[in-house]
């Protein structure tokens, strides 16, 4: 009696096209860790924005100011995009200029999303969002001085080229998505 069974280059075969799936499957995964990872810091990102402005518009202050706090002078919350960070400092209007000097920055660029770069693609390096008001103004070339402008930040996966555009517009006082 012959016994049926499988020549070895059917089973390499196999197990050829089994890697093959696997090197597929494997490439497509990483694909959609980093659209999830870029999907996730849009959505903090759009957070980060709206809490202060609601911040602003309400007044709140929530870190102590100590002594150097004065009732009389207009506050105002910055977001700060510069170095591939995101902070928020508490700041107020010293003459012409905004002074974000006298209170320790708040970073507010998750651990989890290291990969994700901001680009600044108009030369903007921050926004101010005036307490009571929500008025934005927008800071180009590290100036002191804000501006009602526009700024646009693309938030970027370090491993691939698709970028997520922002528009944070002072001219109209909003921000958006510029490319959905």
């Amino acid at each position: 009696m012959k016994l049926k069974a499988f020549s070895l280059l059917e089973i390499m075969v196999v197990i050829g096209i089994i890697g093959i799936v696997i090197v597929l499957g494997i490439v497509g995964m990483i694909s959609f860790r980093r659209t999830v990872q870029i999907q996730q810091a849009t959505d903090e990102f759009i957070s980060v924005l709206r809490e202060t402005r609601t911040r602003a518009e309400n007044n709140v202050i929530l870190q102590d100011p100590g002594p150097g706090f004065d009732n009389n002078l207009v506050y105002g919350y910055r977001i700060d995009f510069q170095n591939n960070e995101l902070t928020r400092d508490l700041c107020y209007i010293n003459g012409p200029n905004w002074d974000c000097s006298e209170w320790p920055s708040e970073s507010l660029k998750s651990n989890l999303f290291s990969e994700i770069e901001y680009n600044l693609v108009s030369a903007c390096t921050s926004v101010i969002f005036e307490n009571l008001s929500g008025e934005i103004y927008v800071e180009f070339n590290d100036s002191g001085t804000y501006l009602d402008d526009v700024c646009v930040v693309d938030l970027k996966h370090q491993a691939n080229n698709n970028a997520i555009t922002f528009t944070i517009d002072g001219n109209i006082n909003s921000f958006k998505i510029s490319n959905d």
